[in-house]
């Protein structure tokens, strides 16, 4: 499992420690990372197999609220500008307010679902995203398989 192609046991050239199988070097950590998808800047951590279910959670329901915020927004400009007969101007700069808002939280809530949907896709198809990068599928066990790996049977743990 730990050989290289030419049959001896893969070393980090960094750590100076037995590299297993799927295991990177972060050079933010200092450390090799087994299972690493990616280190991850807004929690200062790595993304491994120890973390990878909590943070596709927190992707996942991060993009379910901007959907809510979005939704929300949309009721609440159609109440406040586009129902209510007011010409005062403190209500041209809520609308202009609540507008721009909408465009931030659509734009943030749109990238934040396409982060979700690609590491969903990863996770469906047993792959970090280096392996992704490398076009690499040597860990695929079947969809229901990757996603009890990831996800386990319970949300908590």
């Amino acid at each position: 499992i730990n050989a290289e192609y030419g049959g001896g046991l893969r070393i980090c050239e960094i750590c100076s420690i037995i590299k297993p199988d799927r295991s990177h070097h972060c050079t933010l950590c200092g450390r090799c990372v087994l299972v690493m998808d990616h280190h991850c800047l807004w929690v200062n951590n790595c993304i491994h197999e120890k973390n990878y279910k909590f943070f596709i959670q927190t992707i996942f329901f991060g993009s379910v609220l901007g959907f809510i915020t979005i939704a929300q927004l949309a009721v609440n400009i159609n109440y406040q500008c586009l129902s209510v007969p007011d010409s005062s101007e403190d209500r041209y700069a809520v609308c202009l307010v609540m507008y721009i808002a909408t465009v931030i939280a659509s734009l943030m809530t749109l990238a934040l679902f396409c982060l979700a949907l690609d590491h969903c896709q990863n996770m469906f198809h047993g792959r970090t995203s280096y392996e992704r990068v490398w076009d690499r599928d040597d860990y695929n066990r079947g969809w229901k398989r990757n996603f009890l790996q990831v996800m386990g049977l319970s949300l908590c743990e």
